[in-house]
C-alpha cells in the first residue's frame, strides 16, 4: 500500500522535526548548552563542554555522564563511546514517547543546573 507508506513516512518526518525542535529549544534554555545543527536523524549531538569541571578530558566527560545518570536519571551516550575526538559531547536520542522525552529533558535541565551550581564547577 504505497499511499499508506507515503503517509506514514510524511507523518514520521513531521513528528521527528517537532521533537527535534522541542528538545533543542528546551535544552538551549540552559546557559552553556549548545546543540549541533542537524538535517535528519533521531538524535541530537549536545555540546556540554562548559559543564566539564577543571579540564576538558574524557575522565571529566565520564564524571558528567555519571552525574547526569545519578542526578538526572537520564542515560545519554558519551561522545567518547561513539568515537568523538573531543570530550564533552553527548548523544541524546529524542525519538521516544512524548512523555518520556519531556521528563528526560526536565531531568537533564535539573542535573546540568545542579552541575553548574556545584562548588567545583569552573568557568
Amino acid at each position: 500500500d504505497h499511499q499508506w507508506i507515503d503517509n506514514y513516512i510524511q507523518a514520521n518526518r513531521k513528528k521527528l522535526t517537532e521533537w527535534y525542535t522541542q528538545v533543542k529549544l528546551a535544552l538551549e534554555t540552559i546557559q552553556g548548552v549548545r546543540i549541533r545543527r542537524s538535517q535528519a536523524g533521531f538524535f541530537l549531538w549536545i555540546d556540554l563542554r562548559e559543564f566539564l569541571c577543571d579540564h576538558a578530558t574524557f575522565n571529566e566527560e565520564l564524571r558528567l555522564f555519571e552525574h547526569l545518570f545519578e542526578c538526572g536519571r537520564v542515560f545519554i551516550l558519551r561522545g567518547q563511546t561513539l568515537g568523538c575526538q573531543q570530550p564533552g559531547w553527548f548523544h541524546f536520542v529524542f525519538s521516544l514517547n512524548d512523555a518520556i522525552i519531556c521528563e528526560a529533558v526536565k531531568w537533564i535541565q535539573t542535573a546540568l543546573i545542579e552541575q553548574r551550581d556545584c562548588s567545583h564547577f569552573s568557568t
